[in-house]
């Protein structure tokens, strides 16, 4: 085997591989627009090529070249798009961590001190 056959090989390893976190839910298969920074999406209007029963492009090898909406969902979308949901496989598999809303925080713990602000106690450690 080649430097450009291996090459190509791992290449097409690596989009198999890339494509295979998708749950097939859909979303950026339908029409969004951004306003006043926040993405809104069309969930009444999908892509012409959507098929909404099996949740799938019709014409998914091709489908950069027959739609023009079509784009690719890279590493930037997974980590930073507000059009992807949590449950979005790249999401997930990339957004390892949460963001907390200060509502969602318990009163329990905002009262606890961070293990690196603890007071210092003067009893020497054994040893």
């Amino acid at each position: 085997m080649g430097i450009k056959q291996w090459v190509t090989e791992r290449r097409r390893e690596r989009r198999l591989k890339w494509e295979a976190l998708c749950k097939r839910c859909g979303v950026c298969c339908f029409g969004k627009e951004s306003r006043f920074f926040r993405t809104i999406i069309h969930m009444e209007e999908p892509c012409e090529f959507f098929d909404r029963k099996t949740r799938l492009c019709t014409v998914y090898d091709q489908r950069f070249r027959a739609c023009r909406f079509c784009g690719k969902v890279r590493l930037y979308h997974a980590l930073f798009s507000r059009s992807l949901p949590e449950t979005c496989g790249y999401v997930e598999h990339y957004r390892r961590y949460r963001f907390i809303k200060t509502a969602e925080i318990k009163p329990e713990r905002i009262s606890q001190k961070p293990w690196w602000n603890e007071e210092k106690t003067s009893e020497p450690h054994a040893g």
